[in-house]
């Protein structure tokens, strides 16, 4: 069974404090931290030095000293140098040192949002490092094909198993999301997440407008149904198992379906909202509405399939994702005992496969429209009809055999749909019976001491009173 997890799973973040802004405040004029040939060689001398000491990950392409300043070291400020790196591969840095350790590293882009609050604190100057997003642009394309960045910011540091930084992205087309990223430029370990999965909660974006995640969110509801004209999107939460999402889609010509996106972006599974209670239920289409549409379909499938079957309840078992059918049970008048099985959803290629109840009783045991009670009576009805030219010499001690227990074997080797039981009676005597595939008469029955070939009696007690 899937299970769904609400949309709070962002977990706990440190947020960046504004009182680390102390660390940067520059010592000397800035004037004195320009980029020249003494910065910059002086910067390529010592950063690989400070990289081990700051401990992220660099392939050093340039980098300059910027000037002295105060550096706060395990709480306290000391004097120190301040550098800025640029690496082939990830961001890039500015960095703090001073002979008793070093300070808290900032990527480019987390040194931009400290700048918009603070003159004081540096940015990036590096060409390289420049805009300073531009290691993003590759980390967007993974999951946004095409996306041209145009902002980005840190939103902080996620903490997990792992050290995360997380980080909003804007495409020039009104695309966007969020990206979790290795701490510093560690482990890349991408995980992306549309701006829809976030709002309401402190990850929620800045960059993007509730129409364009919308507009964004239907390349996945057309992957999952082409023919629905999409009018509003939500998100829903993330599968048990971490492994997928859930969308609901509105549709403006019928009724909307839940999705569920894998994290590699192929559809894993689609529902219309008749089935999705247990996923929450449906926002955008009534209840009433999505199940008159799943009657006619569900109608129409077994009347195609030659079934008669006028449909006026059904109850969703479960899904079977990977052949893509509803696992169902259906109530009719036609059915007296039941009709439940595995029914093909649109465009799926699977096979309708259906039995009644009573096979259902040794397959899985879901029938609620058909009580187990109900069919127990049934065979107590058929032990008391059983006629010797059917049954043969054991029809008298069936006839009065009052049923304590009924177990559901199988379905017989020889005839279609065919049920093999065992029957336990009051007075300990016992029998395998095979009865007809209308379940109006038992035609073969043998005691527990003389089974059907192939069975054997395994209720309690059963047969103790069977003649030798």
């Amino acid at each position: 069974m899937i299970s769904v997890k609400s949309q709070g799973f962002f977990g706990q973040f440190t947020l960046l404090a504004l009182c680390a802004l102390l660390a940067f405040l520059p010592a000397k004029a800035w004037s004195q931290g320009k980029i020249n040939e003494k910065t910059l060689a002086q910067g390529m001398t010592d950063a690989p030095a400070v990289i081990a000491q700051s401990k992220v990950k660099c392939d050093l392409i340039k980098a300059f000293f910027m000037a002295d300043g105060n550096v706060k070291i395990n709480g306290k400020n000391v004097k120190g140098k301040i550098y800025e790196v640029a690496c082939k591969d990830g961001p890039g840095f500015i960095l703090s040192t001073s002979p008793e350790g070093s300070d808290t590293p900032y990527t480019c882009t987390a040194a931009d949002g400290f700048a918009e609050r603070s003159k004081t604190f540096p940015r990036c100057s590096l060409p390289e490092n420049q805009p300073h997003y531009a290691w993003l642009k590759s980390v967007a394309k993974s999951n946004l094909p095409g996306c041209e960045v145009t902002k980005a910011r840190l939103l902080g540091s996620f903490v997990t198993n792992e050290q995360i930084d997380r980080y909003e992205v804007a495409c020039a087309d009104k695309r966007g999301g969020l990206f979790d990223v290795g701490l510093n430029g560690g482990k890349p370990n991408l995980v992306y997440r549309s701006c829809l999965m976030t709002e309401g909660s402190q990850s929620a974006c800045q960059f993007q407008a509730k129409e364009d995640m919308i507009s964004q969110a239907k390349t996945i509801g057309l992957k999952a149904d082409a023919s629905c004209q999409i009018n509003n999107v939500r998100f829903i939460g993330v599968t048990g198992d971490n492994d997928g999402y859930f969308y609901e889609f509105g549709c403006a010509n019928k009724p909307g379906f839940v999705a569920i996106e894998s994290i590699s972006g192929t559809i894993d599974e689609v529902r219309s909202c008749a089935l999705a209670r247990d996923l929450g239920g449906c926002q955008f289409t009534s209840l009433a509405d999505a199940a008159a549409t799943e009657l006619t379909r569900y109608n129409k499938v077994l009347k195609d399939n030659g079934i008669s079957c006028t449909v006026t309840e059904f109850n969703l078992v479960g899904i079977q994702a990977s052949s893509r059918r509803e696992f169902v049970e259906f109530k009719c008048i036609e059915q007296p005992w039941g009709l439940v099985g595995l029914v093909p959803q649109e465009g799926s290629t699977s096979s309708l496969n259906l039995s009644d109840c009573f096979i259902d009783a040794y397959r899985r045991s879901s029938c609620i429209f058909v009580s187990k009670d109900a069919m127990k009576t049934q065979i107590q009805k058929l032990m008391k009809e059983a006629k010797s030219e059917t049954v043969g010499l054991s029809y008298a001690a069936m006839n009065i055999c009052e049923v304590r227990e009924v177990r559901y074997i199988g379905e017989s080797s020889n005839e279609a749909d065919f049920l093999i039981a065992e029957v336990a009676c009051t007075n300990n005597k016992g029998f395998i019976v095979e009865v007809n595939a209308k379940r109006d008469r038992i035609m073969i029955s043998k005691s527990c001491r003389r089974p059907i070939e192939g069975f054997t009696c395994e209720i309690s007690g059963n047969g103790a009173a069977d003649d030798a």
